[in-house]
């Protein structure tokens, strides 16, 4: 019989500052404060993405893991700007993995 390999998941939290700040040119950079790492993207539409893969590389989530985790920003006032501002993404995770993670 053959043994079925324990699911891991790296040490990842359930929520993550992001410090997102727009640049004179228009793009915007996203900092993950805690991490002291930054990505940044073309437009506001692109971000959580970019966002997201930068999460999966500093945590090291593979790559059949990702469709199953997702951070995304906390609800926000509608009216504020995304710029030069602080948002707390939250994880979301199939019930698989929800379990795996850590607060």
């Amino acid at each position: 019989m053959k043994k079925s390999k324990s699911l891991r998941l790296p040490k990842v939290p359930k929520e993550i500052e992001v410090k997102i700040v727009k640049t004179k040119g228009g793009n915007y950079i996203a900092e993950l404060v805690k991490y002291d790492v930054f990505t940044q993207a073309k437009s506001i539409e692109e971000l959580p993405f970019l966002v997201n893969d930068l999460i999966y590389t500093l945590f090291d989530i593979p790559k059949k893991m990702q469709s199953h985790i997702w951070f995304q920003p906390v609800r926000q006032n509608p009216l504020t700007k995304v710029e030069n501002i602080s948002l707390h993404y939250q994880i979301l995770a199939s019930q698989k993995f929800d379990s795996l993670l850590h607060a």
